[in-house]
């Protein structure tokens, strides 16, 4: 029982760490015109190679 309310409590915490990281870094990619034009062009770039 302990076992499972240890995994069960890291394993939220995981998630919301990952939720996180992911929100710190959309962020930092929409704050910074550079990022945010690298990542435009690594999204396109990747649709272009399928056409």
């Amino acid at each position: 029982m302990v076992l499972w309310f240890i995994f069960t409590v890291v394993r939220k915490l995981f998630m919301l760490a990952l939720l996180v990281a992911l929100a710190v870094g959309a962020w930092m990619i929409w704050d910074d015109p550079a990022l945010l034009l690298d990542a435009w062009r690594a999204v396109s770039g990747r649709f272009d190679s399928y056409a």
